[in-house]
């Protein structure tokens, strides 16, 4: 750790890489990289990746680093989806559980002016490079990122905190993990959201087919459940509320970047 590389981008700038490291636990085969990407002309252009290499290079998170940029290059779904339901009244209080590079707390704490936010990650790894990389001196007043596992914070939560907007990116490398949807889990998130609150689950690569399964099941009684695609990405949406006129202009929003693939209203 701590040295730099640079690679010049022909035509754009320039790929500097600040750190590497190898994965734990279960990704200890794998090389991640800290990356800049800087572009002297346009330097509201420029981010910060976390990348790694296992047949070739992919994106595992990455940020604007620009405070003006409120919308990150990663998760356009999850960020479309909280615009449109917080668009008439903004979330005080916010949980972020799996954060990685912490693009989602980037993004509600540079869009949601008076929103604190609260991380959970698991690899203690993790913690320390957004510590080092990627949590910026404007976050930290609004952002506290804990080494904890999701499933113990929720539930050691139960009657303590309450959330406005929950963010779920729970993955064992690129598989969800397998708890997610389990009733508990649910329940739990349930019981920590705000009324009015929004909870988001990241479920990128699972079949359409068996969301729309996992959203006729889920027990807490979430006043309306909704399986989201852009792109042929995929989120589900857990909303507790009392008002049919936020449920209207929450659609009415997300459907100019989204598709409702499901719908069940309670």
């Amino acid at each position: 750790m701590g040295y730099k590389r640079e690679k010049k981008i022909f035509g754009k700038g320039q790929r500097v890489v600040l750190d590497a490291f190898t994965g734990d636990g279960e990704d200890s085969n794998i090389r991640f990289e800290v990356v800049d990407y800087r572009y002297s002309l346009s330097p509201w252009k420029n981010k910060r990746s976390i990348e790694f290499f296992n047949s070739g290079r992919y994106i595992y998170s990455t940020v604007y680093l620009s405070s003006h940029r409120h919308f990150q290059p990663l998760y356009p779904q999850a960020q479309r989806a909280a615009d449109a339901f917080f668009r008439q009244r903004e979330p005080k209080t916010a949980l972020v559980l799996g954060c990685a590079g912490c693009s989602i707390p980037r993004f509600v704490v540079n869009h949601y002016k008076g929103c604190t936010v609260t991380g959970v990650e698991y690899s203690k790894q993790f913690v320390d490079i957004a510590q080092r990389y990627f949590i910026s001196s404007k976050m930290r007043s609004r952002f506290k990122l804990l080494h904890d596992d999701a499933f113990s914070y929720v539930a050691n939560a139960q009657n303590k905190e309450k959330f406005d907007y929950i963010h779920t990116d729970i993955y064992i490398g690129d598989k969800i993990h397998p708890d997610v949807f389990k009733s508990d889990f649910i329940n739990g998130i349930y019981n920590i959201l705000s009324d009015e609150g929004l909870a988001l689950f990241n479920a990128f690569h699972v079949p359409p087919d068996q969301l729309k399964s996992i959203a006729e099941h889920i027990s807490a009684p979430f006043r309306a459940v909704y399986v989201l695609d852009m792109y042929r990405k995929y989120f589900v949406a857990l909303i507790k509320t009392n008002h049919k006129s936020r449920l209207s202009e929450f659609e009415k929003q997300i459907t100019r970047s989204m598709t409702i693939e499901q719908k069940i209203i309670k």
